[in-house]
C-alpha cells in the first residue's frame, strides 16, 4: 500500500483491471522420438550399443568413455548414466583403427 492511500473498509468494492485473453495455444504433446538422448542408462547402452555392462565399467576405469553416478547422500544406489557422444566416439575410434589394421 503506498503512503497517501488509505486502507479499504469492509463496504468498499475493489477495482478490477480487466485482463486480456491469453494468446498462446495449449500445451499439445510432442513427438520426442526424433530426439537423441545425450545419456543412457547402462542396460539402453546394452540394448542399443551391444556393449554389455562389465565392457562399459572396464572402458570408463580406462578413460575411453564418461559416465556419472546420480545418488542421494547417503543412499545405497543410485543412477548411473552413460554418455552417448563419448560412446560413439569411441566406436568411431575402433572403427578407424580397424580400417587402418592397427589394434588399441
Amino acid at each position: 500500500m503506498k503512503a497517501n492511500e488509505q486502507p479499504l473498509t469492509r463496504n468498499e468494492s475493489v477495482k478490477v483491471m480487466p485482463t486480456k485473453k491469453a494468446t498462446t495455444e495449449p500445451v499439445q504433446p510432442g513427438r520426442t522420438a526424433q530426439i537423441a538422448p545425450e545419456f543412457l542408462r547402462t542396460n539402453d547402452v546394452r540394448k542399443i550399443y551391444g556393449i554389455p555392462r562389465g565392457s562399459l565399467y572396464g572402458l570408463a576405469k580406462l578413460g575411453k568413455i564418461k559416465g556419472c553416478l546420480l545418488r542421494i547422500r547417503g543412499a545405497k544406489s543410485g543412477l548411473r548414466l552413460w554418455s552417448v557422444d563419448s560412446i560413439r566416439s569411441y566406436i568411431a575410434e575402433q572403427m578407424e583403427a580397424a580400417a587402418k589394421g592397427v589394434e588399441s
